[in-house]
């Protein structure tokens, strides 16, 4: 495990739910007694280099370290031929994911970003009712993320809010969400955006709104803010088609507002039993282990170039912020250089 900060606590809680299937063999951290911290409580050892996590002969490693160090440290284990799980984004700067793409195709190991509200019984349900095209045309989709970080969140921690570590409020707040209606509706062709610093001492922006046309001919509309008073307001995502609309809510998407289809109206929604962060991270891991064992990706493990995707369609909203045009997300082909 790279990175013994926040999240930490809820790898540690996944690590204990996936026994079976996981073990954790060390801590690293370049603060090493954050390290040592995390690694005594599993008696296992403490390091501060990744060079050191070499010495582990670890078969993966999970990256829990601030977001614009994902990308270079992924690349670092693929050039070893190590597997590994990231934590959400798979980089700040959309050339960086293209070249984690790029250094895996020449590796033996695989990148997986680590999305885990796929694992949940109602959006698997959800993607199912896709493919069945339960909902008929699918017209709008609806992404809100209201969440309230003040200002003493971001002077906590350095990197916070800032553009190169951090990326701002969609890759950090809004970003599992923007994972599934990718994985809902697919292909981008172009999005409109207006992102926004309004309220905190901040490099990167805390307010975004935005406008997406999917290949399909699907619109969506995603807002984005930290500012909202006095606390976190609303996660949600709603589908609207012309034979099925539905609306769900909650950190991990818990409470269903509207779930109501033509061609089953006494369809219900699936719940699934346990849906606190430390298992799904745990179920998250499981399914990567499978699909490592296998040589196969089930469907609902976030590959590096669906990775890549969601920090193309981010950086597009952010150009078309500055550009006030229409921008189309990058294709990795575009950015793998001579």
């Amino acid at each position: 495990m790279v990175g013994a900060g926040r999240i930490s606590k809820q790898h540690l809680a996944a690590f204990d739910l996936a026994t079976e299937s996981v073990q954790l063999v060390g801590v690293c951290d370049a603060d090493k007694k954050a390290a040592e911290s995390c690694a005594r409580e599993r008696n296992v050892p403490a390091v501060a280099s990744m060079e050191d996590v070499l010495l582990m002969k670890p078969e993966a490693v999970l990256l829990g370290t601030p977001s614009g160090l994902h990308a270079e440290q992924a690349s670092f284990f693929l050039e070893r031929s190590i597997h590994v799980i990231t934590e959400k984004p798979l980089a700040v700067d959309v050339h960086d994911a293209a070249k984690v793409c790029v250094d895996q195709s020449t590796s033996h190991g695989k990148v997986f970003v680590l999305q885990q509200l796929r694992t949940l019984a109602i959006v698997q349900q959800i993607k199912e009712l896709l493919a069945n095209q339960c909902f008929g045309v699918l017209a709008v989709a609806q992404v809100n993320v209201f969440r309230t970080r003040p200002q003493a969140y971001f002077d906590a921690v350095p990197w916070r809010g800032n553009q190169e570590l951090d990326g701002g409020a969609l890759l950090n707040q809004a970003s599992h969400y923007l994972d599934l209606l990718l994985w809902f509706l697919d292909a981008v062709r172009q999005v409109r955006g207006i992102s926004r610093t309004l309220a905190r001492d901040i490099e990167s922006e805390d307010s975004v709104v935005a406008s997406i046309e999917f290949e399909s001919g699907a619109l969506a509309t995603v807002s984005c803010t930290v500012l909202s008073y006095p606390r976190d307001f609303e996660d949600s995502i709603t589908l609207i088609g012309t034979e099925g609309t539905l609306k769900i809510r909650g950190k991990t998407l818990q409470n269903i507002d509207t779930f109501t289809f033509k061609h089953d109206e006494s369809l219900q929604p699936n719940i699934g039993d346990d849906t606190s962060l430390g298992m799904l991270h745990a179920r998250y891991f499981q399914e990567v282990c499978l699909a490592l064992r296998a040589k196969r990706t089930p469907g609902c493990i976030a590959t590096a170039e669906e990775g890549f995707q969601l920090v193309s369609l981010i950086n597009a909203i952010h150009r078309s912020s500055t550009t006030q045009r229409a921008e189309s997300p990058y294709r990795i082909e575009e950015l793998k250089g001579p």
